[in-house]
């Protein structure tokens, strides 16, 4: 999860950073596969400094808000 983190925080840009909390129960396989669901569907939420989040190389802006917190 730290991985795909790092990853979608340099897609966000120069100085940019991603985070996510997530009960530890959570599934993570599922949510590797496909964290725009998990966020959309509250098994994580996901902050970022820049809006919107590039998981998996592509930029959503349905799932977050404008202060960088995703909602569930």
């Amino acid at each position: 999860m730290a991985d795909q983190a790092l990853y979608t925080a340099k897609r966000g840009g120069r100085d940019a950073w991603t985070g996510v909390w997530f009960e530890a129960a959570t599934d993570l396989q599922q949510v590797l596969r496909d964290p725009r669901g998990a966020v959309a569907d509250g098994r994580i939420e996901a902050f970022a400094s820049r809006e919107p989040i590039a998981w998996n190389g592509t930029r959503t802006s349905d799932t977050s808000t404008g202060d960088g917190a995703a909602t569930g």
